[in-house]
Order: C-alpha cells, then structure tokens, then sequence
C-alpha cells in the first residue's frame, strides 16, 4: 500500500487516524484472509469507507457471521462489501429492522440473500424510507414486489422530490409511462421529452408542486 493510498483515506476519514497500526493491521488481514480479498479489492473497499478501518476485527466477524447465517458464502458477503463496505460496520440490529421490512413483504430467504448481494446498500436506509418506497411501487403502483427488488433505481431517487412528482406530471399530461425505469433514471429535459412536452413547462410544474397533495 502506497502512501498516496493512505493519504485519500485519512483525507476521507481522519479518524482513522485515532487508530494503532497494530488495528490496521488487524483490518487488513480481516479483509484478506476471512474474506479473500485481493490487494486492489482491499484499497478500493477502504477506499470506499475508510471508517472499516476504525472497527474492531471482532464486531467485523461478528457480521461476517450474520450474513453467513442468513445463507451468504464468503464470496457473497466479500461481494457486498466491496459494493457497500458499511455492511461490515453496521450494527446486525440495525440490518434486521431492515431485513424485517422485506421478511413483512414476504420476501423469502432466498430473496432476502438476493437482495443483499445485489443491493447492499439497502441496510442504509430508515426503516420508514423503505417500506414508503415498497409500498408506493407495490400497492400504489401495482408493481411485483420482485421488480422492486431487481431495479436499484426504486430504492436510490427520493420519493417525494423525483418519484412521485414525475408521475404526477406524467398524468397531468395523459402520458401513462411505458417503462419502469427509464421515467426515473433520466434528466428533467430527457423525462419531458419522454412525455412529448418541454423541461421548461416541467420546471414550471415542479415550482408549484406539493408533495402533500399527491
């Protein structure tokens, strides 16, 4: 490890500075020997958040059991860290509450282990963020509860400031939406054109738009 890479890490995290070697040794053996990674898969996780480097190798095999009871391999929990370290950082109380909402959804195991090797991220989120957002594509728009899961697009653009008014200005203008993502993955120009209309006249919606009464 180059001392450019440390660099980008403590300009992240300085924290971490608070640190021993004796744990950052500790970290980087974790992240090499339990979970396999190789060199570059270790600089770009810590790269990604520095903080690992602040938990303790105990609490960080405490997680890495957790997932594995849920049924994920070591490659499957290595795979979700690299795409969201803060799996290995965040309390397992904390992953169950949001684990629980998807379990109330009736999603299966097999689902839920789906989930967490595609979409890590998902354990961010409130509680409350992610069951509105379940429940705004599944009961409000009549979506499979397994197209929610397979678009990571449903779980990452904000209900209030993107979803729902999009879909609002969709119907003022007669437009049913054709597509289940695209409508959320472009720009305002791109999403008014979609609709056959302008980004201004979008704009101009967007500026007397209210959430609360959608």
């Amino acid at each position: 490890y180059t001392g450019e890479d440390f660099r980008r890490i403590v300009q992240k995290r300085p924290e971490v500075l608070l640190k021993s070697t004796g744990s950052y040794e500790a970290t980087l053996s974790f992240l090499t020997n339990e979970l396999r990674m190789a060199k570059t898969e270790v600089l770009l996780t810590l790269r990604r958040e520095p903080i690992l480097l602040s938990r303790n190798v105990e609490s960080l095999g405490e997680n890495l059991a957790f997932l594995q009871e849920l049924g994920l391999s070591v490659e499957d929990v290595k795979g979700a860290a690299i795409q969201f370290p803060n799996i290995l950082r965040y309390t397992i109380a904390n992953m169950e509450e949001k684990l629980e909402v998807l379990e109330d959804y009736g999603v299966n195991d097999a689902g839920i282990r789906d989930v967490l090797r595609k979409h890590p991220f998902v354990v961010s989120l409130s509680r409350a963020t992610l069951e509105d957002k379940i429940s705004f594509f599944v009961d409000e728009q009549g979506w499979e509860l397994a197209d929610v899961l397979k678009y990571r697009k449903c779980f990452t653009y904000s209900l209030h400031r993107r979803l729902r008014p999009r879909l609002r200005f969709a119907k003022m203008n007669g437009v049913a939406l054709q597509t289940k993502v695209a409508w959320m993955d472009c720009n305002d120009q791109q999403f008014a054109k979609m609709l056959g209309t302008s980004a201004d006249a979008y704009r101009a919606f967007l500026e007397t738009y209210a959430p609360a009464r959608v």
